[in-house]
């Protein structure tokens, strides 16, 4: 065995047989250094891994077998290189080592110590070297793919559509520290010259500056909570966001264009109004109509009886008859206007909210109908509500007058069903009727609008618009559901109205 193999086989086998008073005197004197932390984790020799250490080192000074040991120091070199551990710290604890493995050959005799230190400086002058390069490669190689990821992230900052900033902090607030063209073209040129002298306080620079803006960074910077505004300029508005960074206590500002946004809300707002205004119009004109043509409509009424009891003998059987159906006309007349005034009256005035129960108002509901004989009304789920009761009653009535008075025969069930979750309930009116064809879902909730010719049916059209007005009036749907024979329509209804959130 060469010389210096036999100084390596010694150093190890005495380090194997030290091992644990050599850390134990290593950690104590690298106590309290921060820097060594890192490291020393890293080299723990208890557990599984450190007994795999010591096979990969014994292999190494003891067999010559230096392969896997070199890996595993440029495997460490990597490791603190991308932590941050600085390759002096590591010498330094090196050096703990040294002074902890010569206190304790001083034990030995002359000669057993000199091999020993040889032992160590040949063992050094190996794996220093190693892992000197492999962290300076490292190092190195950490450096080239952060530079690349600056000028990524520098590239995108400056090619970026929305105006970004960021601010440092110095002796007497927040400076500017760099800004991409938007922001340029945004504050003015003057902020490029010797940007690093603008302070954040000063409003030539820094257009969009209001009261308080200096504190109000100050405490983002100090709690990490970002701050949102929204400013103008001219006809230009911006959402500003501004928040932390990571990088020692920077702060970024970022302004987004949002006039599109503000231009769009703003019609919308504007359209909102216009829709509010014609409706308003309609509702006042339904109003006024229903109770104007009433009053011409009931003179033509009078003048059709006057005329029927002055000439009854004298005209034909079928000018009678005309009387008779001008007559039933006037009737349908007078029945189209009083719908119209129901319809127009929805959400005109709201009723007080009450707490009642669904059985209560189906109660109320099946009183005020004319139910035939052959028909039967079933109802199930019961359930507590609050809110103004007589606009259900309206919604329950008209769904039920429209199944009785569209089914086909003299005898039918109508069934009657109540749901819920948290806050909102779902009811259904099923019929067992001749159905409805898809292609007329949508038309049938038209005002005026009906199936059959009023001549077969009785009905103005309008019953079905009222149930989705008053429906939708509070912030429900409803929906028909028919395939084949019967007919289901289903509404949705706050359990309480107005809700929470809107009552506020």
């Amino acid at each position: 065995m060469a010389p210096d193999s036999e100084a390596l086989a010694a150093y190890w086998c005495f380090v194997e047989e030290h091992q644990e008073a050599l850390q134990r005197h290593v950690y104590e004197a690298a106590q309290g250094i921060p820097e060594y932390a890192q490291i020393l984790a890293g080299m723990s020799g208890a557990g599984t891994d450190g007994e795999h250490a010591n096979a990969v080192q014994r292999r190494a000074y003891i067999d010559g077998e230096w392969g896997e040991l070199l890996d595993d120091l440029l495997g460490k070199a990597e490791a603190y290189a991308r932590s941050g551990v600085s390759f002096s710290h590591w010498f330094g604890l090196l050096s703990l080592f040294r002074a902890a493995f010569t206190e304790r050959c001083h034990s030995e005799p002359s000669e057993t110590a000199a091999r020993l230190m040889r032992g160590f400086d040949v063992a050094m002058g190996i794996t220093v070297p190693a892992l000197g390069s492999a962290f300076v490669d490292s190092k190195e190689r950490i450096l080239r793919e952060a530079n690349t990821r600056l000028d990524i992230y520098t590239e995108m900052f400056d090619a970026a559509p929305y105006a970004n900033l960021v601010f440092e902090p110095r002796a007497g607030g927040l400076y500017l520290h760099k800004t991409n063209r938007p922001a340029v073209e945004l504050c003015g040129a003057r902020v490029v010259d010797e940007h690093r002298e603008h302070p954040l306080s000063d409003a030539a620079a820094f257009p969009f500056m209001r009261d308080g803006l200096t504190a109000e960074f100050m405490q983002v910077l100090e709690t990490g909570e970002p701050l949102t505004w929204t400013t103008q300029r001219g006809n230009t508005y911006f959402d500003c966001r501004v928040f932390r960074l990571r990088h020692e206590g920077h702060l970024g500002l970022v302004f987004a264009d949002t006039t599109e946004r503000h231009r769009q809300l703003a019609a919308i707002q504007q359209h909102m109004a216009e829709v509010k205004r014609s409706n308003r119009d309609l509702d006042d004109f339904a109003y006024v109509a229903s109770h104007d043509l009433k009053s011409p409509l009931s003179d033509v009424r009078n003048l059709a009886s006057w005329l029927a009891e002055d000439v009854a003998e004298q005209l034909p059987d079928r000018s009678m008859r005309h009387l008779e159906l001008l007559g039933t006309r006037i009737e349908r007349m007078e029945g189209l206007l009083d719908d119209l005034l129901e319809y127009s009256r929805v959400g005109r005035k709201q009723s007080p909210a009450v707490r009642f129960q669904l059985a209560e108002v189906f109660a109320t509901v099946k009183a005020q109908l004319a139910i035939p004989k052959g028909f039967v009304l079933e109802w199930s789920g019961d359930l507590s509500v609050e809110g103004p009761r007589p606009p259900l009653e309206t919604v329950l009535r008209n769904l039920i007058a429209n199944a009785i008075k569209h089914h086909d025969r003299n005898t039918g069930t109508i069934t009657l069903a109540a749901a819920s979750d948290a806050e909102w309930m779902t009811l259904s009116v099923t019929d067992d009727g001749p159905g409805i064809e898809p292609a007329h879902f949508e038309r049938i909730f038209r005002i005026f609008q009906t199936l059959r010719p009023r001549d077969e049916v009785e009905g103005s059209g309008v019953g079905l618009a009222i149930v989705k007005k008053s429906v939708e009036q509070f912030g429900g749907e409803v929906e028909v559901q028919s395939s084949g024979r019967g007919t289901t329509f289903e509404f949705t209804w706050p359990l309480i109205w107005p809700r929470p959130e809107e009552s506020t």
